[in-house]
C-alpha cells in the first residue's frame, strides 16, 4: 500500500519588540545653542612641524576638550565661513537698527559703485556713485 502524506508547516514569527523612547514626542523641538562662558578660551594655534592648525578650548591652564586638528585648507574654509556669517549678521543687525551706533552701520548697507569713465567723471565730478537710504 502506498500512502502519501502531505504536511504543511507554518512558522509564525513575532516581530521583535521595539521599545519606544519616552522622550520622543513625534516632532522636533530644535537644538538649543548657548555661547560659551567668558571663562572658556578658544584658541587656534599653528604647528609648523605638522603643517596643521590645532583648536583647543581651555579654562585657565586646563584643556576641557580634545583638540581639533585642521589642515590649512580646512582652517581657511572655516575662517571664510565664520567671516561670512559675521558679515551677514552685522548687515542684519544694521538693517534692524537695534544695536548701538545703528545709524553709522546703516550707511554701509548699500554699496558704492565705481564708474571707470572720463566722460562720467567730467559730468559728475567723480567716478563714484553713492546710494543712500531715504529716511521716512
Amino acid at each position: 500500500m502506498l500512502s502519501l502524506v502531505l504536511t504543511t508547516s507554518m512558522v509564525l514569527a513575532q516581530d521583535p519588540v521595539v521599545e519606544q523612547d519616552s522622550t520622543k514626542t513625534g516632532f522636533v523641538m530644535g537644538d538649543i545653542e548657548m555661547p560659551n562662558p567668558q571663562s572658556i578660551e578658544s584658541i587656534y594655534t599653528y604647528d609648523p612641524k605638522t603643517d596643521r592648525y590645532i583648536y583647543t578650548e581651555t579654562v585657565g591652564t586646563f584643556t576641557i576638550n580634545y583638540p581639533t586638528i585642521l589642515t590649512p585648507e580646512e582652517y581657511q574654509d572655516l575662517v571664510f565661513k565664520e567671516n561670512l556669517k559675521s558679515y551677514y549678521k552685522n548687515k542684519i543687525d544694521a538693517f534692524e537698527g537695534k544695536k548701538d551706533n545703528a545709524d553709522a552701520q546703516q550707511k554701509n548697507l548699500l554699496p558704492e559703485f565705481y564708474v571707470n569713465s572720463g566722460f562720467f567723471e567730467s559730468i559728475f565730478g567723480g567716478n563714484t556713485i553713492e546710494v543712500s537710504r531715504a529716511d521716512s
